[in-house]
């Protein structure tokens, strides 16, 4: 069984979805890109990937670094002009 967390809409015909699920016992945190031809119907595509749900800290953790080096090159352009 799959339960959404969440997603980002990249386009008119496409978004990051965010999943919990289960497969042979274990849990997983599932991150697929999904797109729709007539905006109704959403099939997921080959674009993923899945964690095991102890490896969520760790993601986490590398999305606030990547964060952080964002806003620090945002803070660095942000003088010039």
């Amino acid at each position: 069984m799959e339960e959404i967390i969440g997603q980002i809409i990249k386009t008119d015909t496409t978004v990051a979805r965010v999943s919990l699920s289960d497969y042979k016992g274990k849990d997983y945190i599932n991150i697929r890109e999904w797109y729709t031809k007539d905006k109704t119907t959403w099939y997921p595509s080959n674009k993923g990937i899945a964690f095991t749900t102890d490896l969520v800290g760790q993601l986490v953790t590398l999305c606030e670094k990547a964060e952080d080096e964002i806003n620090q090159k945002k803070g660095a352009t942000s003088g010039s002009c």
